[in-house]
């Protein structure tokens, strides 16, 4: 097997991480400070969900554990702080910053362990007070109800007036119709009594719900029927219009302004007599006519005549209007003043001036804009542009620079049947320009432009966004995109259902959201992308990769990931058959199978069950079953493993697995779980050859010693213990040498005694961020003390246990290239021991699960150097204690433990020193010796049997 070596700096920096994380943890003593409770109240109490318009709360309400400041931001902004009330339909996000209160503490907080009433989702990392509460979007701004009850503008009819057809206020709208029914562009009737139907519609943010039966009202009206509640709907009458007599008839019959049309004239559309105005509108073979009059062409007047205050068309006769040079088609009815007229045609086609003044296609330049070369063609005239710089006057081409001044020069050419002959000067306009000038009877035209705006970013048109790729089970996810030219970005994934955020490696048949935040490079700009313009590798365009018009802030939903393929090769829960033994019917389940298990003799093939008998062979038929995301397809050939077994095959593709194990007579295979005999020169030489990082405690120390004391040509590097200092806990300044050849590397996570799942926590955390594949073997122990009943959430060692065989088979999958092996906990002399029952159950579990590749401390410590075991006799009477010839303190000198680990300053304890027969569960320096050359023998062995294939 290739080994794996860790360098310098990474070293260095597991130490400083370490001694940073672990600055508040308790160390188990006499003269420790208090121990620190851990905050158990969940529910943080003063944070309620926001409600439009009210005010946010800046603080929870303290509790007897904690204290809190809330701040806010809107949720999916850009992370600004909030104040003030909060806005309508808008989501909010609480940002809750705990603080404990004396004698608790956040450290052994669970992630995601705090709640918040009314909140979507709320998070918390591990051992950390900030919790992060996501609110649903708060209610609309409702409509408000109107209360303008006096409708504005409707006024008694007079005779001769014109009726007004609507109304307006700030609140409403409305229409009005009147009856008897005035004709268009008529007049109130003499002596007439009118009644007006009114019809209001609500504006934007009123409403009429609300609005009382009988609520609107008409100044000097009579009510005919009120409206109904919530409705704008009424009817109001009028007294009767005052006798005619009181206004004049029209009487000017010839309608003056209307001419003859000429070719080349522009139209006229109003006209003014004494009496009365009126409008024309034009048409040509029944097609209404716009602009100037064409050549050899009839044309129509349809003329409406409106009396002047004083006047009314009451009393005109039929055929009363007439229109110099005209014919009349359609003569006016009585008391009305619509006619239509006709004129002959037009002359034939002669050069007409032009008149089209506004040169259209010319707009002020812009920065970074490409000048126009030509205007916009009209039915008069073409023209052609060349640009100046108006200061200099140097000649202009390409994009238009910033904070300039340009002048266009227009040059304009006539289209045929017009001339420039009788054109203005300073006639033509060009929209933006200042001032705009031509000579009398010239096209040629000077617009000179105010200068150009600042430089301005180009918006971006790169669609696709590279780099990110839809979410492979088991791949880790990309945290940035690959910049382009035009902008950056930043990836944050999350689960798409539910929302919860993601980090580490992809699950298998689960669909991810990337929230991608793009931001512009210098010269580009968000400004004008259009809504879902982004696209991204394997998620489909404009359905689930979506943004807002003139965002980066791009959301991409990616189909569900497939299954992972299992990749647990070793077989947990599957023992070597012994003779007496009971066969198991089910496996050790792991996250990614169960599986049950079928025995036969292997000889003939007979099945078995009932206790092993003696001298046998056995085959154990396990048939795996996937867990919920994983499946066996792509699992290779003979993959799976299983601890003692002489062979195990499966097929590709396959959980039938067939392990064979030799007869149950034979030898248990040389497991060096109690050898203590002498070290040979060939062990000594393959455990120097090996990476090993061991995660230890006090007895873990005491094994190093003695190794790096009885066995020079093996290196040891050890993190040291931990130091008092006026109360407090500082970690010792020490620096570790990198390690640049094998060695054995030992760290002391004494502090945290007591509290098991931290440790555990540590050990992966180093194995995932410091360690990874880099060594060859791997291992923790536990310390006496962390089988100490219920302590940190662990009741007792099942739940120890099962936390730690999870782990394990965590860091299996996660580093195949290391092998993990086990050590039991330490035990106590006696007289201390009344734990030592549950600490040997604890040692049970190890020694069934893990077999031959566990290092059995406790065995090793409690065989005395006779053979025989020691016992309890006054506590726990029977069951295995620490043997007092390698705990109790023999004769050596204190002095002989300060020495030098790795390069390191390491203060050596004085466990089993002359006086201090008070400790109870630590090794003398005879003890230390004998389990240091034990753990070589049995790292030596462990190379030989697996390492070495």
């Amino acid at each position: 097997m290739k080994l794996k070596f860790l360098q310098n700096c990474a070293l260095a920096a597991f130490a400083a991480i370490l001694g940073l994380c672990f600055i508040s943890c308790p160390v188990s003593g006499p003269n420790d400070p208090p121990r620190l409770e851990i905050v158990t109240i969940n529910d943080i109490p003063g944070v309620t969900p926001p409600a439009t318009g009210e005010m946010p709360v800046t603080e929870i309400t303290g509790t007897e554990q904690y204290t809190g400041t809330v701040a806010w931001t809107i949720t999916g902004g850009d992370g600004s702080s909030h104040t003030g009330a909060f806005a309508a339909s808008t989501a909010y996000t609480a940002i809750i910053t705990l603080t404990a209160r004396d004698g608790y503490t956040m450290l052994g907080v669970n992630g995601d362990f705090f709640n918040v009433t009314g909140a979507d989702t709320v998070t918390n990392a591990a051992n950390s007070g900030v919790a992060i509460a996501d609110f649903p979007i708060t209610g609309a701004v409702p409509p408000v109800k109107i209360d303008i009850a006096a409708i504005p503008g409707v006024t008694v009819p007079a005779t001769g007036a014109v009726p007004v057809t609507t109304v307006n206020t700030d609140q409403y709208s409305g229409i009005i119709s009147w009856s008897p029914a005035v004709p268009a562009g008529g007049v109130f009737a003499a002596s007439t009594e009118y009644s007006a139907l009114i019809t209001l519609t609500a504006k934007s943010g009123y409403t009429l719900a609300g609005v009382e039966a009988d609520f609107f009202s008409v100044a000097d009206s009579t009510m005919v029927e009120g409206n109904a509640a919530n409705a704008g709907v009424l009817t109001v009458s009028f007294p009767k219009t005052e006798a005619g007599t009181s206004l004049i008839t029209i009487t000017d019959t010839a309608i003056p302004g209307v001419t003859a049309p000429v070719t080349g004239a522009i139209p006229v559309t109003e006209f003014e007599a004494v009496q009365y105005t009126g409008t024309v509108s034009w048409s040509a073979g029944g097609v209404v006519h716009t602009g100037v009059f064409a050549a050899s062409t009839v044309y129509d007047a349809a003329i409406t005549i409106l009396p002047k205050d004083g006047y009314t068309l009451l009393g005109v006769t039929a055929g009363f209007f007439t229109v110099a040079g005209s014919t009349v088609v359609t003569p006016n009815a009585a008391d009305s003043g619509v006619l239509t007229i006709t004129f002959q045609a037009t002359g034939a086609a002669g050069p007409t001036t032009i008149s089209i003044a506004d040169i259209q296609g010319i707009t002020a330049p812009v920065t970074g804009a490409m000048p126009a070369t030509a205007i916009t063609a009209t039915t008069q005239y073409t023209g052609s542009v060349a640009w100046t710089v108006t200061s200099g006057g140097a000649a202009h081409s390409g994009a238009f620079a910033a904070s300039t001044s340009y002048t266009a020069t227009i040059t304009l050419s006539p289209t045929t049947g017009f001339t420039l002959t009788g054109v203005a000067a300073d006639y033509f306009t060009v929209a933006g320009a200042n001032p705009v000038n031509n000579p009398v009877n010239s096209g040629e035209v000077t617009a000179v432009f105010p200068a150009t705006g600042p430089a301005v970013d180009d918006t971006i048109n790169i669609a696709a966004i590279p780099g990110v790729t839809a979410p492979v089970t088991g791949e880790t996810p990309v945290t940035a995109i690959t910049p382009t030219a035009q902008y950056t970005g930043t990836v944050e994934w999350t689960v798409t259902i539910g929302g919860a955020v993601h980090s580490g490696a992809f699950a298998a048949s689960t669909s991810y959201t990337a929230t991608i935040t793009l931001s512009p490079t210098a010269g580009f700009t968000l400004t004008g992308v259009t809504a879902d313009f982004f696209t991204v590798a394997g998620a489909p365009a404009g359905t689930t990769v979506n943004n807002a018009a003139d965002s980066g802030t791009v959301i991409a939903v990616f189909p569900a990931t497939v299954p992972a393929v299992i990749n647990i090769p070793d077989i947990p829960g599957v023992t070597r058959p012994a003779t007496g033994g009971s066969p198991v019917a089910v496996i050790t389940a792991t996250a990614q199978y169960t599986g049950t298990v079928e025995w036969t003799v292997t000889i003939g093939g007979a099945a078995h069950s009932g206790a092993f008998a003696a001298s046998t062979s056995y085959t154990a038929t396990i048939t795996l079953a996937p867990t919920a995301n994983y499946t066996l397809t792509g699992v290779a050939a003979d993959y799976f493993r299983v601890a003692q077994a002489t062979t195990v095959t499966n097929a590709a593709g396959s959980g039938v697995v067939t392990a064979v194990f030799p007869d149950t007579s034979a030898p248990a295979g040389g497991a060096p779980w109690t050898d203590t005999d002498p070290l040979t020169s060939a062990e000594i030489t393959t455990v120097a050859a090996l990476k090993v990082f061991f995660a230890h405690a006090s007895v873990g120390e005491n094994t190093l010693f003695g190794l790096n004391r009885s066995v020079s040509e093996i290196t040891v590097y050890n993190a040291p213990r931990w130091a008092h200092e006026n109360g407090l806990m500082h970690y010792l300044n020490v620096t570790i040498n990198g390690l640049d050849h094998p060695a054995i590397v030992g760290y002391d996570m004494g502090p945290l005694n007591m509290y098991p799942e931290t440790k555990m926590t540590v050990f992966e955390s180093a194995m995932d961020d410091i360690v990874q594949n880099n060594v060859d073997i791997a291992f923790m122990k536990f310390c006496p003390l962390d089988i100490q009943g219920t302590i940190n959430g662990y009741a007792n060692e099942a739940a120890m246990f099962t936390a730690y065989s999870e782990m394990i088979a965590r860091l299996k999958v996660k580093h195949p290239d290391v092998f993990f092996v086990h050590a039991t906990l330490p035990l106590y002399r006696d007289g201390n021991n009344w734990q030592n029952p549950n600490r040997e159950i604890f040692n049970g579990w190890l020694r069934d699960t893990y077999g031959e590749l566990v290092f059995d401390v406790a065995a090793i410590e409690s065989i005395r150097s006779d053979g025989t075991t020691a016992v309890g006799v006054t506590v726990a009477n029977g069951h295995k204690v620490l043997a007092d010839e390698w705990g109790r303190p023999n004769n050596i000198a204190a002095t002989e433990f300060l020495y030098s680990l790795g390069g390191g300053a390491s203060i050596g304890n004085t466990y089993g020193a002359a006086g201090n027969d008070g400790d109870t569960n630590h090794l003398n320096i005879d003890g230390q010796n004998r389990m240091g050359q034990s753990l070589v023998k049995f790292l030596a062995w462990v190379s030989d049997e697996y390492l070495q294939n």
